[in-house]
């Protein structure tokens, strides 16, 4: 009885009681993350540094846009393959260089309105000469809409008006009435009053550095030591003013 040389397959037979195992390696998965978009992290760095720049101005959105493309660039390393580093390097860079142009404009848009608005505003000043009012007397309507900085209101009759936070300064009021009236936080600096009358006057807060008040009546003054002595000529204390509220 010949006895065959060939080895029977085993594998092709699963009732012999013995399988072949295979083992299969798991396949790559297909897609790519949230975070691998080339154009998410510029997005991302424009919104934010347009937030920024809102909340801290330009230097705010520089610095939120070089946080975001940094975090682009360490995301690259380390989550990324070879091949795609390069073009998140590229992204980061676009991204700096968006943040970078978008705050400049920014700034010289800034730049220019604050330009345009100091070139107004002496250009109103100017339209409105300073008043010359001399022993005339003045109303409150008159003395709302007037410029007092360096006017000449020498003898003018301003008493019982409200005058607060106006500005006096360089005026000449020799012998001006501001009988009663009411100069809080006014500015009367380098202003002349020689011999003027300020009977009951409240000068809280006024300003009158290097103000000449010889012979002024200051009678029942409102104001502070330190505006007395910022004053070039402050009436003596216990000198008799003169009969100027007469």
């Amino acid at each position: 009885m010949a006895i065959s040389g060939s080895v029977p397959d085993r594998d092709n037979h699963p009732e012999s009681g013995q399988t072949t195992v295979s083992q299969s390696r798991p396949r790559p998965r297909s897609g790519r993350n949230w975070w691998s978009s080339v154009w998410l992290w510029p997005a991302l760095a424009i919104g934010l540094a347009g937030l920024a720049s809102t909340l801290f101005g330009p230097i705010g959105a520089i610095l939120a846009g070089e946080a975001v493309a940094a975090l682009a660039v360490t995301a690259g390393i380390l989550l990324l393959s070879r091949d795609r580093r390069l073009t998140f390097g590229l992204a980061a860079a676009l991204t700096i260089s968006l943040v970078a142009v978008a705050s400049s404009v920014w700034q010289h848009e800034s730049h220019q309105k604050g330009s345009r608005r100091a070139s107004t505003a002496p250009a109103r000043g100017a339209s409105t000469p300073p008043v010359d009012w001399r022993w005339r007397t003045i109303s409150q309507a008159m003395a709302d809409k007037a410029n007092f900085r360096g006017a000449d209101l020498e003898g003018a009759n301003m008493s019982g008006l409200q005058l607060s936070h106006k500005v006096f300064a360089g005026a000449q009021a020799d012998g001006a009435s501001f009988r009663g009236s009411q100069l809080t936080d006014a500015n009367f600096q380098g202003t002349s009053l020689r011999g003027a009358c300020l009977q009951g006057a409240n000068l809280t807060g006024a300003n009158l550095s290097g103000a000449d008040f010889t012979s002024a009546d200051v009678a029942g003054v409102t104001v502070s030591r330190q505006a007395k002595r910022a004053a070039l000529v402050w009436p003596c204390r216990h000198c008799k003013p003169p009969a100027v509220c007469s």
